[in-house]
């Protein structure tokens, strides 16, 4: 079951690119305790060999294969 409290969801956002919105995101699972930090240059990285947009300013990011050390928790993000 996934935890969507006020930590997991930012409103009113904006991001000059991926790569920040990654690390926004990825730093909110930080202290959350979902993942650790060496896991956002994965979800980074993973990016850019394939984009993670689904459409509509949506993208699922996740980590290249390899990475599931830096998995704490299943979590996501808003």
């Amino acid at each position: 079951m996934f935890d969507f409290s006020d930590i997991f969801i930012l409103l009113n956002q904006s991001f000059s690119d991926a790569q920040t919105a990654i690390e926004v995101v990825g730093q909110k699972l930080v202290q959350a305790g979902k993942i650790a930090p060496e896991y956002i240059p994965s979800m980074q990285a993973r990016q850019q060999q394939l984009s993670v947009h689904i459409g509509n300013y949506i993208a699922i990011p996740h980590g290249e294969n390899g990475s599931q050390q830096w998995i704490k928790e299943a979590g996501m993000a808003f």
